[in-house]
Formats: structure tokens, C-alpha cells, sequence
């Protein structure tokens, strides 16, 4: 994820240059959809990952309860 990461922010660069125009006049809005969609995938991994972490805590709980039971 960090990779993707490092691509936005390159994409990021690229556009602030502002010299996209120059090469073709669809670079800039191709460009700037694939940054929304990383920015996207990098927000569900995030939430995924917190989810995930929380999930494992809960178990772990019910397994520390479980085992007073017996």
C-alpha cells in the first residue's frame, strides 16, 4: 500500500507541473480518476485493516473469557 501511496503523490506532482495539456488534453482528468480510484483503495484498506484489528481484540477477549469458564 505504501507503493500506491508513493504514486499518488507522484501523480500529484505530475498534475501541478501542469504541463500535461502540452502532451495531450485527456492526461489531466485520466489522471486525476486514477488518483480518486487510489485514494479509494488506499480508504477501504485502511478500513479493512482497522476493522480486521478490532475484530482479532474482540476475539481475543472471548477467548480470555472462555478459558476462565473452563
Amino acid at each position: 500500500m505504501e507503493h500506491l501511496s508513493q504514486l499518488s503523490d507522484e501523480l500529484k506532482r505530475v498534475l501541478a507541473a501542469g504541463n500535461l495539456e502540452e502532451i495531450s488534453p485527456m492526461l489531466s482528468p485520466y489522471i486525476t480518476e486514477i488518483r480518486k480510484n487510489i485514494g479509494f483503495l488506499l480508504g477501504n484498506y485502511k478500513s479493512i485493516r482497522t476493522h480486521a484489528i478490532n475484530r482479532d481484540k474482540e476475539l481475543n477477549s472471548l477467548l480470555n473469557q472462555l478459558s476462565w469458564i473452563k
